[in-house]
């Protein structure tokens, strides 16, 4: 492997170790102005090490080290980078907009063009520490949902984040649909890496981190996750059942490998949670939903103004439905 490939590898690493365990976003005073974003490198990161990666396979093409890779989804990159820009269009807060579309955008789309450039091989250790990480962060997440607190960051985001609660789980990210559309979006990498195990011990172990992903974004409540995940096992069906056919072959040492598992993860679940926290938790998620699906009207006060609904699910997805409207009016 050459050096600067060498280099960029290690680099996008490390910015998925940042991304998925430091709430960056949520270690200031948030607040929404008119003002330039002032620069900060904590907040920043991602942008940072993403431009070193890009400005690593640019100085090697330079060189004459490597050659450019054309693909066809280069296409979508640019179509994606113009519906995006036009969303800016007389928008109140213009240039704090441009400086975010350029952050954004710059650290997601460089990193669809390096792999795109560095060819499946690459792609493919990407991909395996992408769900290393991403399992060390289930099962962090999971020991913030049993202790009910996170002992790392808790504080920083109680004094910083506006949208951290305890009710829902945040994880490290500080924010629930954050925390959901992570867990959503490596479960296929997840499942991907047990269906790979050869050892039976491996596809046992990767098989019980892979499980914890549903009951995480079951204890973040966010809806949209949950359909997500559902639509994800269905489609992986082939490959699931190649793993459960793998369980015919365990034995004795694999059933007793599962049991202790079990039992560990229970014994830690009633001493770090206390007084049942699975009890609590699944209450906490039943309730939210009875609140939702409850057939009582509501009333929504806006001003002097008053809106009737046939009952809180009618409400809040009318909601949600209008802000794709609202998008696409603007587009």
């Amino acid at each position: 492997m050459r050096r600067a490939e060498w280099l960029v590898e290690k680099t996008l690493w490390l910015l998925f170790v940042y991304i998925s365990f430091v709430p960056y976003y949520y270690m200031q005073q948030q607040r929404l102005s008119s003002e330039i974003p002032t620069f900060s490198f904590v907040k920043y990161l991602p942008f940072v090490l993403s431009a070193i990666a890009l400005g690593l396979w640019l100085f090697e093409l330079i060189m004459g080290k490597r050659r450019f890779v054309s693909s066809p989804l280069y296409v979508y990159i640019v179509l994606l980078l113009c519906v995006s820009l036009l969303s800016l269009w007389d928008s109140e807060y213009a240039q704090v907009g441009l400086i975010k579309w350029v952050y954004y955008h710059i650290t997601g789309c460089s990193l669809a063009f390096l792999v795109i450039q560095y060819g499946p091989i690459f792609a493919r250790r990407l991909a395996t520490f992408i769900a290393s990480i991403s399992g060390l962060w289930v099962l962090y997440t999971f020991a913030v949902a049993l202790l009910g607190v996170d002992p790392v960051w808790g504080q920083i985001q109680d004094e910083f984040n506006p949208y951290h609660t305890t009710l829902r789980l945040c994880g490290p990210f500080g924010h629930t649909v954050a925390t959901a559309t992570y867990a959503m979006f490596w479960f296929p990498l997840a499942i991907w890496k047990v269906w790979g195990q050869r050892r039976l011990v491996a596809r046992i172990i990767w098989g019980l981190v892979a499980a914890l992903y549903i009951p995480i974004v079951l204890l973040t409540q966010t809806r949209g996750a949950l359909l997500a995940i559902g639509v994800c096992v269905v489609l992986m069906l082939p490959m699931l059942k190649g793993i459960f056919a793998g369980l015919k072959r365990i034995d004795r040492r694999g059933w007793g490998l599962l049991a202790t598992t079990a039992a560990v993860l229970i014994a830690v679940g009633g001493v770090g949670g206390g007084d049942m926290w699975i009890e609590k938790r699944l209450e906490q998620v039943g309730e939210r939903w009875r609140q939702i699906l409850q057939p009582n009207g509501v009333e929504i006060r806006d001003g002097d103004t008053v809106y009737h609904y046939d009952s809180l699910l009618e409400y809040t997805e009318r909601f949600r439905i209008a802000q794709y409207y609202t998008v696409g009016n603007i587009l």
